[in-house]
This record gives structure tokens, sequence and C-alpha cells, in this order.
């Protein structure tokens, strides 16, 4: 199963946000190899610059939770797929 996702659901993996609980049950079926994820290419900016307001600047995330939760996108790899965007 392919899901198409935005920000919000990257940074509910970070933030306790409404809707957080199935943000994280989505992260949990992708790490475990049961879904895969596609978003727009913007969407590593998009994450850090909401991360950094809704996580950083209220306290939430200290820096080095920040640091890592902006390059987890990166990590995972294979995320971003403009092509199968682009067909939609």
């Amino acid at each position: 199963m392919t899901y198409v996702v935005d920000t919000s659901v990257f940074v509910r993996w970070w933030v306790d946000q409404v809707g957080w609980q199935h943000a994280q049950r989505i992260r949990d079926q992708f790490v475990a190899g049961d879904l895969d994820l596609i978003t727009p290419e913007f969407t590593r900016i998009e994450h850090a610059e909401v991360l950094r307001k809704k996580g950083l600047l209220e306290g939430v995330l200290t820096e080095d939770e920040y640091l890592t939760a902006v390059q987890a996108l990166d990590v995972l790899g294979g995320v971003i797929d403009v092509e199968v965007l682009e067909g939609i």
C-alpha cells in the first residue's frame, strides 16, 4: 500500500499534535516495510521550517532532537517520488 503524505504527517512523528497517534502508526508501518510513502519534493524544506516553529522555538524539541528530525527524511530515503506525484 502507498500513502501520499504531506509535511503535517512527518511533523507529528516528532511533535504531539492532534492526530499524532495515526501519524506514528504510519511511521511504524513504513519503517517495518509494510507501507510506502510518497510526498512532494518541497516537503524537506517545509518540514524543517515547521519543526523549527512548532518544535524548537516552542521548546518541544532540543536542538539535537530538531537536527535529528530534520535529517530523518534524508535518512529514510525513497520517500520523495516526484515522478509519481506528477502522474496524479
